[in-house]
């Protein structure tokens, strides 16, 4: 048996073909160069963009030869080996080394020029003229210099097509680390800096086997643009992905102005460096640790959701109860004493009832009031029994809602109770029982107006109005809409706008 050996090598095309792959995007590529300034303790970065062209110059270490040999290896271990920098002991971006060579996927020629320590020196990359070349080898030109200051710029020459500014500005604000202390950025001589989103703002924080999770997320007081919605997953610097981390299975939560950075460098990246191995077990630590705690922002967001609907609901329920008033008074004819017979009737009834629901109700807490709130309200048993039993469901269910909405309307002497309440979306707009008006803020029409102030008010004004006059003439309903379109009008309607 004879045993020799074969060699394994690779075609020259192959760092273009590999470069277009790692990187889906030419932002990216941009990004990897700045990235490499960032690990070379720059202070600042300079992106010089034209149409055609693509410079990125920058203050760092620089390099001598035997930096630009490490520069040029093929996926040196370099930084893995030394993953924090020298100078301001920042951890490295970097760490695949293929970056450099996948520049020439949006063009055939860069040129590097560096220096360092007295030594500068130029190397020129055409794609063309070393792919025909029998060797691996690139032109370099050496030279000394007598200046002591150091920098690497990289220039690419005729690029395939032109990188948008303002996109490539985006794209940088969204992955670098343009927060990090003694790090500047400029595009076309114009610092690029972070953007401060006003809002609340919750910490996370927390260290697990494999390192520390820390960040921030931040609900934002007014509406993102598309590009800043959404929680980045940080890791050495670089926003790899954006994500919700299960948020966005809820409909109640505004992920539209959900926004904020999760670092954690610990987690293993793809290849191309635009996402983080979900399934690794470090991975899947993350993800869980970092579901768990944003359930604490979501229950957060919830109550403020609801509390938010709760004011509009009152303000709306004060806006249609002063209109109605209004109306009453232009309308005297309407409503007598004698108009409402079942006011006058059951007193002990509809005394039990209006009290039990205003009972710890959430108009306390709107006004602030100090002290412990009432507890939810209960009917004696005696009166609930004299209810129907479909009232009677109903108003267990509103005795249960601790969030309720009550106001008092008084006509003629009699005190009308108006009870915002949540029955369902499957139950009736309103109904009235002892002197009680019950509103449903669980009907789709009520959710659908709730939107728009003067929508709301005007529903609720109808509702109202509507339980007012039937109770007034429970035998002659054609009676009682027409008593409900005049209160409805002088409700409404501006007389003195529309004369």
């Amino acid at each position: 048996m004879l045993q020799t050996t074969i060699p394994v090598t690779i075609d020259k095309s192959h760092l273009t073909t590999i470069g277009r792959r790692l990187y889906s995007e030419s932002l990216d590529l941009v990004r990897e160069l700045v990235a490499n300034a960032y690990d070379a303790d720059a202070t600042v970065v300079k992106i010089e963009l034209t149409e055609t062209g693509l410079t990125v110059w920058d203050n760092g270490l620089g390099m001598d030869r035997e930096g630009l040999k490490q520069y040029f290896t093929i996926g040196s271990g370099y930084k893995k080996l030394n993953p924090v920098t020298e100078k301001f002991k920042r951890q490295r971006i970097g760490e695949f080394g293929i970056g450099k060579f996948a520049v020439l996927s949006i063009c055939d020629r860069f040129e590097l020029t560096t220096q360092k320590n007295g030594y500068a020196a130029t190397v020129i990359f055409d794609k063309n003229d070393f792919e025909t070349r029998d060797n691996w080898e690139v032109p370099l030109v050496e030279q000394t210099s007598s200046r002591k200051t150091s920098y690497t710029r990289i220039s690419l020459f005729d690029l395939q097509s032109p990188l948008p500014r303002e996109t490539l500005e985006h794209r940088l604000r969204q992955q670098l680390p343009l927060n990090q202390k003694n790090f500047t950025l400029f595009v076309n001589d114009t610092e690029l800096k972070p953007r401060h989103i006003p809002g609340r703002r919750f910490l996370i924080r927390e260290q697990t086997r494999f390192g520390t999770i820390g960040g921030q997320v931040t609900v934002s007081a007014l509406l993102l643009a598309k590009e800043d919605i959404g929680i980045a997953v940080n890791v050495k610097g670089i926003n790899v992905c954006h994500g919700f981390f299960g948020l966005e299975k809820s409909r109640q939560l505004p992920l539209n102005r959900l926004t904020g950075q999760i670092r954690a460098d610990f987690l293993p990246l793809t290849a191309g460096r635009d996402n983080y191995l979900k399934d690794s077990p470090a991975g899947q630590l993350f993800r869980q640790t970092v579901e768990k705690q944003l359930q604490r922002l979501a229950r957060f967001l919830i109550k403020q959701k609801e509390t938010a609907a709760d004011k509009k609901a009152d303000q709306a329920l004060s806006a249609a109860l002063v209109k109605i008033k209004t109306s009453l008074k232009k309308n005297r004819d309407i409503f007598l004493l004698n108009d409402l017979p079942l006011f006058d009737q059951e007193q002990e009834k509809n005394a039990a009832l209006a009290e039990a629901v205003g009972a710890g109700v959430f108009t306390q807490r709107l006004a602030k009031k100090k002290g412990a709130l009432a507890k939810a309200g209960q009917l004696p048993a005696g009166i609930s029994r004299r209810l129907p039993k479909i009232t009677r469901n109903r108003v267990k269910t509103i005795l249960k809602d601790q969030n309720r909405l009550v106001k008092k309307l008084k006509i003629g002497g009699v005190n009308i109770v108006c009870s915002l309440s949540r029955l369902g979306p499957d139950q009736p707009e309103s109904f009235t029982e002892g002197g009680v008006i019950f509103i449903n803020r669980d009907h789709p029409l009520f959710s659908a107006t709730a939107r728009k102030p003067d929508l709301a008010a005007f529903y609720l004004a109808r509702l109202i109005t509507q339980e007012l006059v039937v109770l007034a003439q429970p035998g002659n309903i054609r009676t009682a809409y027409d008593w409900q379109s005049r209160l409805l009008t002088d409700a409404i309607i501006d007389k003195h706008t529309h004369a």
